[in-house]
């Protein structure tokens, strides 16, 4: 009995110290990645992704999705910002719309819509 009970109290040592062990490596380096730091939210940037669809029947076999200078998708802001009124999307996936294309999310067809509907009757 007591044999058994010493190695009930091993095993849940060697538990504990590996999970503290894993603790530290991950606050080290963080191989998820989460967009929150803190008490602040940090957006990946410049960056394009693109990757091959297989799985998923009715969307681009290449799917190509990039964020821009601020973390969103869509192009950098213009150089007089000021001139221009701007719409930001909040929201989860449905608005990242991670796996469309660029030029196919929501987000960018309602940018050529009301780009249309402005040139069309402004």
């Amino acid at each position: 009995m007591k044999k058994t009970l010493n190695i009930l109290l091993s095993v849940i040592m060697g538990l504990c110290i590996a999970f503290i062990i894993c603790e530290i490596v991950l606050n080290i380096y963080n191989p998820f990645g989460f967009r929150q730091k803190g008490n602040k939210i940090v957006l990946p940037s410049n960056f394009v992704m693109n990757y091959k669809n297989e799985t998923i029947r009715g969307l681009d076999t290449i799917i190509k999705h990039s964020k821009n200078k601020l973390g969103f998708r869509g192009p950098n802001r213009p150089k007089y910002i000021d001139k221009f009124t701007s719409i930001i999307t909040v929201g989860g996936s449905t608005t990242e719309c991670y796996y469309i294309s660029d030029d196919k999310e929501w987000v960018s067809l309602m940018a050529k819509n009301l780009k249309n509907h402005l040139i069309t009757y402004g």
